[in-house]
């Protein structure tokens, strides 16, 4: 997979969970809201021939792991 490809997947399957999330936590502060990441198993178990993809999926549940401790109060 060439570079370019690898940028756009990562931007299109991780960074929008971050643009997404941060232009809505103040709503979601005021509402009490509940943030709800749908991801894939590949976020899980890294599969072979889907690198970047798994890599990808391996963020969002990072990142969402840290966020629910940065949020939590």
């Amino acid at each position: 997979m060439d570079f370019d490809t690898m940028f756009t997947l990562v931007n299109t399957n991780f960074m929008s969970h971050i643009a997404l999330i941060k232009g809505f936590i103040p709503l979601l502060e005021r509402s009490k809201g509940t943030i709800v990441n749908v991801s894939s198993i590949a976020g899980l178990v890294g599969s072979g021939v889907r690198t970047v993809y798994s890599g990808s999926k391996f963020a969002i549940a990072g990142f969402s792991k840290s966020l629910r401790h940065e949020v939590r109060a």
